[in-house]
Formats: C-alpha cells, sequence, structure tokens
C-alpha cells in the first residue's frame, strides 16, 4: 500500500472583511462535516474548549454532515468572512472533491482560507476480529475467491478510504464493493458488525477496537510500522496544544 496522508485542517471563510473590532467580537462556530463521536469531531471540541477559556466568548462546535463532507464546507465558504465561523475539515474537499462533484457550488481553493493544519495520519487497512483474514495475502486471496462479493466501507465518496481502498483494487486486481456511510462512527460499525469486510481509517480511529481484540490490523500505508495507539494519543495532545498556542 502507499503512504496517503489524511490532513485535518482549521479554516476560514475567505474574503474582504472590515477589522475595525478586536477579535473576536461575538461567539465563534466551529462547523464539523462530520457526524459526533469521530476523531475530527472530538478534535474540534478539544480545541474549540482551550479556544473558548482563552478568548472568553462562546466557541462552539455545529456538526453539518452529509454529502461527503461538502454540507459543512459549503455552509463556511458561503459564510461571512469575518472569521467567526470556522471549519475543521479532512483534505478531502479540496484534493478528491472537485474530480468526483462537478457541480460543487464553491470553490474550496478561492473560497476558504487555511489557517493551519491540525494534524496529519499513517491510515491502517482492517478487518473485523471474526475474520479469518490474518494478512493482506489473505485479504487479496479471499477477495479474488468471490470477485463482487464482499463489501468495504469508507466514510464517504472521496474520502480518503474510498480512494485508498480503489487504489488498493486497481493495484490487487480485486473486485470488492465500495458502501459509503456518513463518517467514522457508523463506518467503524459496519465492521465491528462484519457488515463489510475492510475499512481503511486512522489508526485513532480503531484503537480501542483493536485493544478490545475487535478489530484486527493487517497493513499500514506508510513506510514504516504504525505507533501503538498510545503513543498517537500523546502525539495528538502535544500537537492540540501547539495548534492552541499558534491560534491564540
Amino acid at each position: 500500500m502507499r503512504q496517503i496522508l489524511s490532513g485535518l485542517v482549521l479554516l476560514a471563510a475567505f474574503g474582504a472583511a472590515s477589522a475595525q473590532e478586536p477579535y473576536p467580537s461575538r461567539n465563534v462556530r466551529v462547523v464539523v462535516p462530520n457526524p459526533p463521536g469521530g476523531v475530527t469531531d472530538i478534535l474540534a471540541r478539544v480545541i474549540a474548549q482551550s479556544l473558548q477559556t482563552s478568548w472568553g466568548k462562546t466557541v462552539f462546535v455545529e456538526n453539518k454532515p452529509g454529502a461527503d463532507d461538502l454540507i459543512g464546507t459549503e455552509f463556511v465558504a458561503k459564510s461571512a468572512p469575518d472569521g467567526h465561523t470556522l471549519l475543521v475539515v479532512s483534505n478531502s474537499p479540496f484534493s478528491a472533491g472537485p474530480h468526483i462533484h462537478k457541480d460543487m457550488r464553491f470553490d474550496p481553493a478561492k473560497d476558504l482560507m487555511p489557517l493551519v493544519l491540525l494534524g496529519s495520519a499513517t491510515p491502517v487497512m482492517n478487518v473485523p476480529a471474526a475474520s479469518p483474514v490474518k494478512t493482506v495475502r489473505d485479504f487479496i486471496a479471499m477477495a479474488k475467491e468471490k470477485p463482487g462479493f464482499y463489501n468495504y466501507a469508507s466514510m464517504g465518496n472521496g474520502t480518503y478510504p474510498h480512494i485508498a481502498m480503489e487504489d488498493f483494487k486497481i493495484r490487487t486486481g480485486t473486485n470488492i464493493q465500495h458502501v459509503p456511510y456518513r463518517g467514522a462512527t457508523p463506518a467503524i460499525t459496519a465492521l465491528l458488525q462484519s457488515e463489510v469486510v475492510s475499512l481503511i481509517v486512522n489508526m485513532s480511529n480503531v484503537g480501542e477496537y483493536v485493544k478490545a481484540g475487535q478489530v484486527r490490523v493487517i497493513a499500514a500505508a506508510g513506510a514504516h510500522r504504525s505507533k501503538r495507539s498510545e503513543e498517537h494519543t500523546s502525539e495528538l495532545q502535544s500537537h492540540h496544544d501547539l495548534v492552541c498556542r499558534l491560534l491564540l
């Protein structure tokens, strides 16, 4: 598997806006285009709490899932460019989005201003613990035995789990059906219930299930062995502290 880095970015609507009042002059909304419970949502809430404490203004998180992150992203892109509506999102709307969704009603490169990269991670390929698959070789053999029979999950069309698995299928000559879900939480639930045979997602999303013996990691899309989930957690906290200092 090739190395595929998934990034979480904090953005704001781009445009000309007056800066006559100190910022922030009112409550700040942080939009997450995913359902509650995923890494994007959790990271946004941790950062929002820190900013609220520092700014002395209410900083609230609002989930606007749907349309492969485009509903929430478009909402922020069309908001007033005054910095009071922020967006925490993966790189999908900027990388794959314009190529997959020809009817996008905004230009992510022109309508949104990146503020800071919140983090990046190396995704891992997972199967249910009850699966007989122990290695990638096993997975390929299983898929080739019944072409088109098995399903894999993603967090939506154009997200990195979707693109990564489609790349995997091309490289291995396998035929596995794509089932898009509305975010990481329902996709992981489908994996836990063996509704799908695989899901590519960040270790931070599935670390607790790996520890509990409910999910098996069979590959990491990187040049080196993946860090343990507790090391990811420590690294995430350190990066969160740095991000909050940069924003303040």
